[in-house]
Parts: structure tokens; C-alpha cells; sequence
């Protein structure tokens, strides 16, 4: 559907590519000689839309996914993508994702909004205990340091469950389903 480089560039559109009308709309809409908006909103969909791109595996959310994109493409700061960027970006999702790659993606969600919870309350708790601590304050120390504990203790667990979804989806990627049902692996299809 597009094209990104093994480095995770944007290039123009084939002629293959070009022949579907959201690509060739979002191409041909972009009047630059150099066609610099088309190639920022393909890193865009890239960004929010490649299970394998960066954001994707490293858990971000939409909207620091965003950020992210509008950062590493040159993009003004209150940049939006409209309704046609959305759509391919859907599209370029549900064309790269199974089961397997959902299943890694929610899980490196998690742990990076685990990460994020337990950052900030370390960060409330060092506030706390730097602003000298009163004995009013120590029911509220103690549920802090709780909570970091338990998030920390759920960290293993949830280590474990991502390497599980991931050989699951080398898996799923490895077998395809041949004539007849019979299980077909990468290895046994010539090249």
C-alpha cells in the first residue's frame, strides 16, 4: 500500500500503489515539486500505523505516537492527520497486523503504561519524602511505596507473557495454511 524503506523512510508511490485511490488522493494532493507533505504524512501513517514501526513496539500511545511523528517529520506542532490520513492509517494496520502481532502490541502497551505509572509515582513519592515528610504524610508515603511495589512485582509476569505472545507470533508468521489444510513452513516454500 506504501513504501518505507528497510530504515523506515517514506519513498513515492509505485504505479501499483498509486492505483489506490486513498494513496494516489494523498499524492496527488500534495502540489510540491518535491512532494515534502506527501512523504511527512506516509512517515506519519508509518509511525501510527506499522505494528513493526518504532512507536508500535515501543508501546506508545496514539497520541505519543503522534508527537512522536510530528517530531522526527518536520511537522507544525498543532498538526492533525484529517480523515484521509486516518483511513490509511487504519487500512496500513489491519494490512500488516494478525492476532499474534495484536496480542505483542497490547502487551508492550502495557508494560510502557506500567513503566509510566511507576515513574510517576516515584516522582510523587521523591516530592513527598524531599518536602520533609511530616507524620501526617506517611499513610500516603506507605500507599506510594505500595504501589510501586506492586507494579515492579507484576513486572516478571508480564515479561513472560510478551515473550510467549512473541514466539506465537514468529509462529504465525513461520506457517501458512497450504491446499487441504496441510500446515506449509517458510522452510518448505522455495524461493
Amino acid at each position: 500500500m506504501l513504501t518505507i524503506d528497510e530504515t523506515g523512510m517514506p519513498k513515492a508511490p509505485t504505479l501499483k500503489q498509486l492505483l489506490d485511490r486513498d494513496v494516489s488522493l494523498l499524492y496527488t494532493r500534495d502540489k510540491s515539486p518535491n512532494k515534502e507533505m506527501y512523504i511527512k504524512e506516509v512517515g506519519v501513517i508509518y509511525y501510527l500505523g506499522d505494528p513493526k514501526g518504532p512507536c508500535l513496539q515501543e508501546g506508545l500511545s496514539e497520541k505519543e505516537a503522534l508527537k512522536k511523528a510530528i517530531e522526527n517529520f518536520d511537522l507544525p506542532k498543532n498538526y492533525q492527520p484529517d480523515i484521509l490520513v486516518w483511513k490509511l492509517i487504519k487500512r496500513y494496520y489491519n494490512q500488516k497486523a494478525g492476532a499474534g502481532m495484536e496480542a505483542v502490541l497490547n502487551i508492550k502497551r502495557g508494560i510502557h503504561n506500567v513503566a509510566l505509572a511507576a515513574s510517576k509515582l516515584n516522582e510523587l513519592l521523591n516530592d513527598k519524602l524531599s518536602d520533609g515528610a511530616s507524620l501526617e504524610d506517611v499513610p500516603v508515603v506507605i500507599g506510594y511505596m505500595k504501589q510501586i511495589n506492586d507494579l515492579a512485582n507484576q513486572f516478571p509476569n508480564t515479561i513472560k507473557a510478551l515473550n510467549v505472545a512473541e514466539e506465537n507470533l514468529l509462529y504465525e508468521q513461520e506457517n501458512v495454511a497450504g491446499r487441504g489444510g496441510v500446515e506449509i513452513t517458510s522452510s518448505m516454500i522455495e524461493e
